[in-house]
Formats: structure tokens, C-alpha cells, sequence
């Protein structure tokens, strides 16, 4: 619930920067972004503990 509390947030507040198209552009660009990202992070992070062991 938080989290998409948090990107309608952000999209209201590209919204009244940007034009309609270009936020809703920007707005999914930088959700798959985190999407990719975060993941790919946190399990390399988990990996290079796994190895310290």
C-alpha cells in the first residue's frame, strides 16, 4: 500500500511539472529503473555475504 501511495504521489508531482505525456513517460521510466535495479542489487548484496561466510 505504501508503495503505491508513493508512486501516485510521484506522479502528481511530475504532473504539475511536466507536461501530461512527458510525466507519465518519466513516471514508468524510473518505476521499471527500480524495478531492475533494486532486485539485481539486493541479491548480489545477499551473494557477497553468503560468501564472507
Amino acid at each position: 500500500m505504501a508503495g503505491a501511495l508513493l508512486l501516485l504521489i510521484a506522479l502528481v508531482l511530475l504532473l504539475t511539472m511536466q507536461g501530461p505525456a512527458t510525466a507519465v513517460f518519466t513516471w514508468v521510466t524510473g518505476a521499471m529503473l527500480v524495478w531492475s535495479i533494486v532486485p539485481a542489487v539486493v541479491r548480489w548484496w545477499r551473494f557477497r555475504q553468503e560468501a564472507a561466510r
